[in-house]
């Protein structure tokens, strides 16, 4: 008995900050990781970023990732790119007079070598609950962040007299953070490949054969211990998080739920010290699956926006082969400017206003550009780029307070 799974790329190239993490991100993802992971944490990022990948998997697979982000006031949007590539694998046939009980199989040099690619665009998008039209004013919206990924993938087979080996399709995520009157603690979940096949969930060959991704849901939560602010505790410049995730398959029963475990400790600003867990599946040899506990330790260095991730994530099938992963991400802030003193100016109405109208017109500017949510008398409200807002705010007798 066999058990295939098709694997996207997207679904496996974390950044190397993830992957030194066990892949514990889904209740974080407050950076590029995001897009592969929850793209509702997209909704958290201030300022445009881009981070890169690569490394190779039991020194076979070449990785090769990229994602950039950029906040817009309508949300935050996101493009990847992912993609892993194999060559050079020989055909072979079957030796002449060999025993057919036993066959032997040497490497035919009469067909050329073979190899797979297997590439994916992902199209991302991410915004706060309050910000979006029909749910701003659900309940809890201002603790809802949500996102959503458009995956377009490209593999190709080829070698060994391979025809029609090209093939093309799409996928669709779904993503959700919560963040609860603890500030800090973080909750998220992310449905991956949720896109029926009926419209276009499977990746389909120029021959005609279709395979399909299988969906994950995805559910995780985020600690932290210590931190300068938003943490249950404070020790000086240390910051130190935990996280758990774990993973169901609905659409296969015979795939047990598995877990990712995570730490990222940073003594001083400018270095994170990372280490994980990372669970996966592995057949016995007779049909069944089990579950293996993988080691992943990672470090990160920071200079100013720029961020250098190492990971190294151990593979119990392959004690004897390193697995080494490095990202490289800038980080573009806001500068913080400190003659801003009102970071919003109110133009009307003035201070101390006596009228006899029942509402009165709003207006204003958002004078900092960190700012990424406004609210009126707790009613959310849309501001232009540059800052502009214009709403009317209902009165009652007596004095009133915006």
């Amino acid at each position: 008995c066999e058990l295939e799974i098709l694997l996207a790329p997207s679904d496996a190239l974390a950044k190397a900050r993830v992957l030194g993490l066990g892949k514990a991100y889904i209740g974080l993802a407050n950076a590029a990781g995001a897009i592969y992971t929850n793209p509702a944490g997209l909704a958290e990022v201030t300022g445009w970023q881009f981070s890169s990948m690569s490394g190779k998997f039991l020194d076979e697979y070449s990785y090769l990732s990229a994602s950039g982000l950029y906040p817009t006031p309508f949300g935050t949007i996101g493009i990847g790119f992912a993609g892993t590539s194999i060559g050079g694998a020989w055909a072979t046939t079957v030796e002449a007079d060999s025993d057919p009980d036993d066959p032997i199989y040497t490497i035919d040099t009469s067909q050329p070598q073979m190899g797979n690619t297997n590439n994916a665009i992902v199209l991302s998008y991410g915004n706060q609950a309050a910000n979006i039209p029909y749910i701003m004013k659900a309940p809890f919206a201002d603790r809802i962040a949500l996102g959503a990924n458009l995956k377009l993938f490209k593999a190709s087979l080829s070698g060994d007299s391979i025809v029609n080996g090209d093939a093309s399709g799409t996928e669709l995520d779904l993503g959700f953070k919560f963040s609860p009157p603890q500030k800090w603690l973080k909750l998220g979940v992310a449905a991956q490949n949720i896109l029926p096949s009926a419209m276009g969930g499977k990746l389909k060959y120029t021959s005609g054969h279709e395979e399909s991704y299988p969906s994950v849901i995805e559910t995780g939560v985020a600690l932290s211990l210590l931190g300068k602010e938003n943490s249950i505790l404070k020790l000086g410049e240390h910051e130190l998080r935990l996280m758990a995730d774990f993973d169901y398959r609905p659409t296969l029963s015979s795939y047990p739920v598995v877990w990712h475990i995570g730490a990222e400790w940073k003594p001083l600003s400018i270095i994170a010290l990372r280490a994980g867990i990372d669970q996966d599946t592995a057949g016995d040899g007779a049909g069944n699956l089990g579950v293996v506990s993988d080691a992943t330790y990672g470090v990160g260095l920071f200079f100013g926006g720029f961020a250098f991730d190492y990971a190294y994530h151990t593979f119990g099938g392959a004690p004897n082969i390193d697995n080494h992963f490095f990202s490289l991400s800038y980080a573009f802030q806001p500068p913080i400017t400190a003659s801003i003193k009102e970071p919003i100016l109110v133009i009307s109405p003035a201070d101390k206003l006596i009228t006899f109208e029942s509402n009165v017109p709003v207006s204003g500017i958002v004078a900092d550009t960190r700012i990424r949510t406004l609210l009126v008398k707790g009613v959310p409200l849309k501001f232009d780029l540059k800052g502009n807002f214009l709403t009317t705010a209902e009165l009652k007798i007596g004095k009133n307070a915006l």
